[in-house]
């Protein structure tokens, strides 16, 4: 099985469902150890009763404006497969830019088969045409696939986010 090489740009209304799914399991996957207690499914369900979905939607295709933004969707017999979505940012006082990848996702079904790492190098090839000078990342401690995959194609730890409960 081999999935298209390159993927297209999401389309709204036809590719929302598939981009929404996988950003359900992407945060899910970034969440704190408390969330991911509730379980996936339940998680899911909530989040997709909130006004989040309609608002990441949204938010994703006006940044498809800029054309900096790396928006993509594999598909393999029309299901969808892989996912990325990652936007330009600027530092003008160090004059510095790079690229927030704020979404990846390979479908279950298409892991370890190298189409995480195809995702990356394309985005890392867009970003660098566009000017870009790093890529960045944030990764849920607990999703040790996504680690494995950022760590392969180069990245590195460049932040860390902590969290502690205050329970009484």
């Amino acid at each position: 099985r081999h999935a298209r090489r390159r993927g297209h740009q999401p389309r709204p209304g036809r590719d929302d469902q598939a981009i929404v799914d996988f950003h359900a399991e992407i945060i899910f996957g970034s969440e704190s150890a408390w969330t991911q207690e509730m379980g996936f499914e339940v998680h899911r369900q909530k989040w997709l009763s909130t006004a989040q979905p309609m608002s990441f939607l949204s938010e994703l295709y006006a940044s498809l404006s800029d054309l900096r933004t790396v928006g993509e969707i594999w598909h393999e017999s029309e299901l969808p497969v892989g996912y990325v979505w990652a936007t330009f940012h600027e530092v003008p006082e160090y004059v510095f830019s790079f690229v927030e990848v704020r979404d990846i996702a390979v479908a279950q079904s298409h892991r370890q088969q190298g189409l995480g790492t195809t995702i990356m190098d394309y985005t890392e090839r867009h970003a660098l045409s566009c000017g870009a000078k790093a890529l960045r990342s944030e990764v849920g401690t607990g999703n040790a696939a996504s680690h494995g995959l950022h760590l392969k194609v180069g990245y590195q730890p460049y932040r860390v986010l902590m969290e502690k409960l205050l329970i009484p």
